[in-house]
């Protein structure tokens, strides 16, 4: 049911979805174009390893 949740978020424009699974210790990572990835008992998470920040910052995320 989550992940039929995130596949409408995306198809309403979200471009990076994190679904917590915190019984199994997974963090499931949703990206536009792209598989989705399983990470495994990770420690952290950043939106920058997912969305390099160029030289213009936050200017590139926050553009429509």
């Amino acid at each position: 049911m989550a992940q039929a949740k995130m596949q409408e978020y995306q198809d309403n424009g979200a471009r990076l979805g994190w679904l917590i699974n915190r019984q199994d210790r997974e963090v499931e990572v949703y990206r536009i174009g792209q598989s989705k990835e399983v990470l495994q008992n990770p420690i952290s998470l950043s939106i920058v390893f997912f969305f390099p920040l160029e030289k213009g910052g936050l200017r590139g995320i926050f553009s429509y």
